[in-house]
This record gives C-alpha cells, sequence and structure tokens, in this order.
C-alpha cells in the first residue's frame, strides 16, 4: 500500500520533464490555432509516456528499495539509471524481434544505432531526475521514519 506522499511523488516526479515539452509544443504551435489538435496529441502523447516510464521504472525501484529498508538518495538514483538501462535494452531487443517496416521507420533509426544510444543515456538521466524529485517528495521526509 503505496502512502499519501508516495502517491504525490509518482504524480509530481514526471512534471519537470514533461513541462519544457509541453512549453516547446505551445511556442511552435501558438501561432497557429488549426495546429492545436496536434499539440494536444504530442502533449498526451508525451504524458502517457512519461507516467508509463514512471510505472514501468520508477514503481519497482521504489518497491524494491522500500522493502530493503534503503532511503538513501545514491541507492534511488543508482537502481533508477539502471531500471532505466534495462527498460531501454528490453526495447532494443524486442525491435531486433520485431522489425518494423521501412515505412513506420523511413530514416532507419534504431535503438543499435548512435541514436539509440544517445537515447538511451537520456532517458537514464531524465529517469535519474525524476527519482530525485520523488526521492524528495516521498522518501526524504516520509511519515513515521524518524525523519
Amino acid at each position: 500500500m503505496l502512502h499519501k506522499r508516495e502517491v504525490i511523488g509518482f504524480i509530481v516526479a514526471p512534471l519537470p520533464f514533461l513541462a519544457p515539452f509541453l512549453v516547446m509544443f505551445a511556442v511552435l504551435f501558438f501561432d497557429d490555432p488549426s495546429e492545436l489538435l496536434v499539440t494536444a496529441h504530442l502533449a498526451a502523447t508525451i504524458l502517457v509516456w512519461s507516467y508509463g516510464a514512471t510505472l514501468l521504472v520508477g514503481m519497482p525501484v521504489h518497491l524494491t528499495l522500500r522493502r530493503k529498508g534503503k532511503r538513501g538518495l545514491i541507492a534511488y538514483l543508482g537502481l533508477t539509471f539502471v531500471g532505466a538501462l534495462v527498460a531501454c535494452a528490453g526495447a532494443a531487443i524486442a525491435e531486433k524481434l520485431f522489425i518494423a517496416p521501412q515505412e513506420d521507420n523511413p530514416f532507419a533509426l534504431t535503438m543499435w544505432s548512435s541514436v539509440g544510444v544517445k537515447v538511451t543515456v537520456l532517458f537514464a538521466v531524465l529517469a535519474s531526475i525524476c527519482a530525485c524529485i520523488f526521492w524528495a517528495i516521498a522518501v526524504r521526509r516520509s511519515p513515521g521514519q524518524g525523519q
């Protein structure tokens, strides 16, 4: 069972990742109101992916560390970074097993290229930033922990 601060932490942690993208889309499409639907779709897509990543990586990290009694920021950052790398490795393996048709990937970008490595490192860094925010909200001063 998650405590109130943990739920708030999971809700708030991805927001700093989302905010720059949402502002970027708003600025790009501000002068063309007809693109509002495209902007809303992009924002919703990023929102779903951000919270999906939070559930895929963040939830198992927190539950594992809570079960083991680890409350340190370094533990959260390290395990989140590793979890993000594992998630990206899973995506790369899935990409190799289920090859997308050429028309779905016209630029031939893959997780096995330099772009994939950059995306993996970026995802791991952003996930670690979100973990830091979650830790500050939910773990550092959890009620009943004497801190």
